[in-house]
């Protein structure tokens, strides 16, 4: 069942969405703090676990670091409940929302094979305190045969770009 935003949650985000492109949040040094240990709590168990990686950068600290501060910082848009867990198989945040992050202002979203069709997967930029929210997609209009690729012979993925992505104000919808 699909997360509905309440109509000040839209209206919020069309609002920011009108005075510049993409919604932007910026995190106290607390919500910092919280986030970061939930980044590390994912990468330790991640490691007790056995799980292997999909990427071949070295610091998989500080990506679980990133993604857990981007999901914090979404979910604090929205207002919305965030655990924090980052459980495999639910969602990031609410009941279908998946996050997507990267420092690189112009990256790709990234949605793999495997991802729900159902859920709806959301672009942020930035890190540390300060996202950008670029837009959003659902999982099933991710999947195009043109941005299917497999860089560094990495596991082939789903490279979203920015330009195909929904503006953040019609998430609600």
């Amino acid at each position: 069942m699909a997360e509905i935003l309440n109509e000040d949650d839209a209206r919020r985000l069309r609002i920011e969405g009108e005075t510049s492109e993409a919604c932007r949040v910026s995190l106290t040094t607390e919500e910092i703090e919280l986030g970061a240990s939930a980044g590390v709590r994912r990468r330790i168990r991640r490691i007790e676990e056995g799980r292997t990686d999909f990427f071949s950068t070295p610091d998989g600290f500080q990506r679980d670091i990133d993604g857990a501060l981007a999901e914090l910082a979404f979910a604090k848009a929205l207002g919305l409940f965030w655990g924090g867990l980052g459980v495999r198989g639910a969602a990031d945040v609410g009941r279908d929302f998946e996050i997507r992050t990267s420092h690189n202002q112009g990256a790709s979203m990234i949605v793999r094979d495997y991802d729900s069709d159902a859920a709806r997967f959301v672009l942020i930029l930035g890190g540390s305190q300060d996202f950008e929210f670029v837009g959003w997609m659902f999982g099933r209009d991710c999947k195009r045969a043109e941005w299917l690729r497999r860089p560094n012979a990495e596991t082939a993925a789903f490279f979203v770009p920015q330009d195909a992505l929904r503006p953040m104000w019609e998430i609600s919808e």
